[in-house]
């Protein structure tokens, strides 16, 4: 198929698309954002589709395949939320690099928090969301919360080092 017909079958089941995108991200802007890298990538591929498929299958496939693909990538690259870890960076394309990082005084620090904080921390590091922190510990969504933020403080004091 041409891209112009990819095109047509592509603004006809954009709304499909974008009810798909949310149920993935839970988020109006990430799934925007999964929707257009989808809908770019279909475009880039408009000759890899065979027009005897459901365009709507296929459309998902991509969309279900960036979204992991991103996930991973982010869940790579975090470490703690305001200490990234890039592991090919050199010290001239990012400050953090000044001091190298040590990941494992990151991860003694975050079991040396309080209580089940480092359980909580750890989940949330590893990309869950706090509903799902809440649900697996059961824990209130607010505790899951207000243990994040402060443990988020904690661990600024404690590695403020790796931050100048």
């Amino acid at each position: 198929m041409n891209k112009t017909d990819i095109a047509v079958l592509l603004l006809a089941a954009r709304e499909r698309l974008e009810s798909y995108a949310y149920s993935l991200t839970w988020s109006n802007e990430r799934a925007e954002d999964l929707l257009q890298e989808t809908m770019f990538k279909i475009l880039c591929n408009a000759d890899k589709f065979e027009n005897d498929g459901k365009f709507i299958y296929w459309a998902k496939t991509i969309m279900r395949n960036t979204f992991i693909n991103n996930a991973k990538h982010e869940l790579h690259c975090k470490a703690v939320d305001e200490f990234y870890y890039y592991p090919t960076a050199t010290n001239s394309e990012c400050s953090y690099y000044d001091t190298e990082i040590d990941v494992d005084d990151i991860y003694k620090a975050i079991d040396d928090l309080p209580g089940n904080a480092p359980t909580v921390m750890r989940m949330f590091i590893t990309g869950h969301r706090y509903i799902d922190i809440s649900a697996e510990l059961k824990i209130p969504l607010g505790t899951v919360k207000t243990r994040i933020n402060q443990s988020r403080a904690i661990l600024k004091e404690t590695l403020k080092d790796y931050l100048n």
